[in-house]
């Protein structure tokens, strides 16, 4: 599809132009290796997005012979077995050179009795639900402290400069726009594909890319990718709604009750090291899972409802601020007051920002982080 060009920083208007999406991230990734700090890192998860980014890169470096391409994944532990089949099969390629993160850093979660948990903790080693990779990594005596209440782009970061000792790096991911109402959002405000933090440079080149693009590439270029979305398929989930993710994630729970049919073995592991993905199994389509407002009681006052009623001191303050974020950005933008329920504005677009939003979200824990900031948001519910 042709690619559509951001003009302005709300990333409101924008304009049609000739080059398709394949061509512009074919040239944005080459002028990454031409201009940006090296090493060039590609972010890879296992994924779909994460796999054209890795192919698309691979293309580059054969071009400027900048071979072998240096590859992170970090490791969620907790991941199905064709997606770390995949991740293996690609770190025995000989253009990779495939480093393993496997570190305990802050992971979110969906459960009633707590917000996170940490993959590869080793206070847990007894329940881990797969055996360490032979080459994994974990990170401590870096600018990580304790190592385990920090998000993905200071794990890469403390890996890259502290441990691999570069002075400035550059990562490649295949974040996408279409993904999450987060991502647009960030997309409209910050104008920009590429980000740079101090040292670390983080570059998007697919971010204009739809699902359909992403599969039309892999299957007219016979890429390999986790036979996970092949399973997925044959039990009704359509290409675009499946997803890679760590298993107890948002993203993760429409999945959830065929991980047992898929990998009974795997499953077995799974509900040692985490016990609720049991009652995800049953119950996460059900209306144990769905919020419902009490009567004559407003969104904005369940939330602090919800909030109020909070024992975690730990999570209490963590859903202060995040309130406090969310009510920030929304107000940054405009001057009404954050609406109960989404509302269409008068350019005929449905904020997704709302106290209904917010009350879901606190009510589900669905919490995430910036990936290019690091500052703590909340994933808006479709």
């Amino acid at each position: 599809m042709p690619k559509q060009e951001w003009i302005s920083y709300t990333g409101y208007v924008r304009r049609p132009t000739s080059t398709d999406v394949f061509t512009a991230a074919t040239q944005r990734i080459e002028d990454a290796f031409n201009n940006l700090p090296d090493p060039i890192f590609v972010s890879f998860s296992g994924g779909k997005d994460s796999t054209v980014v890795l192919m698309l890169s691979l293309a580059a470096a054969r071009k400027f012979d900048r071979l072998p391409l240096k590859v992170i994944t970090v490791d969620e532990e907790v991941i199905d077995p064709d997606t770390t089949a995949y991740i293996e099969d690609v770190g025995s390629w000989p253009d990779v050179e495939l480093h393993h993160i496997c570190h305990p850093i802050q992971h979110t979660y969906r459960s009633e009795v707590r917000s996170h948990w940490y993959p590869w903790n080793p206070a847990y080693k007894n329940v881990w639900a797969r055996d360490m990779p032979e080459k994994g990594i974990q990170l401590w005596d870096t600018r990580l402290g304790d190592g385990i209440k920090n998000g993905y782009v200071d794990l890469i970061g403390a890996y890259a400069m502290d441990t691999l000792g570069y002075p400035s790096f550059t990562t490649l991911s295949g974040i996408r726009t279409q993904e999450s109402i987060n991502r647009l959002r960030a997309m409209f405000t910050s104008g920009k594909h590429t980000i740079v933090r101090g040292p670390e440079t983080y570059l998007k080149p697919i971010y204009d890319w739809s699902w359909k693009d992403v599969w039309h590439a892999i299957r007219i270029h016979g890429w390999q990718y986790s036979q996970f979305y092949e399973k997925a398929h044959m039990v009704g989930k359509s290409f675009h709604k499946t997803r890679v993710a760590v298993w107890g994630n948002v993203s993760s729970m429409s999945d959830v009750k065929f991980f047992q049919a898929f990998y009974p073995d795997f499953w077995e592991r799974a509900i040692k090291r985490l016990p609720e993905m049991a009652t995800f199994a049953k119950h996460a389509q059900s209306e144990l899972f769905t919020v419902k407002l009490p009567p004559g009681m407003t969104y904005r006052e369940y939330t602090f409802l919800l909030l109020s009623a909070m024992e975690d001191p730990e999570s209490k303050a963590f859903w202060e601020k995040q309130i406090e974020l969310y009510i920030g950005r929304w107000l940054a933008r405009s001057s009404e007051p954050l609406p109960d329920e989404p509302i269409l504005t008068t350019s005929g677009y449905l904020t997704s920002n709302s106290w209904k939003n917010l009350a879901n979200a606190m009510a589900r824990n669905d919490l995430i982080k910036d990936s290019d900031t690091g500052a703590l948001g909340c994933r808006d519910l479709n």
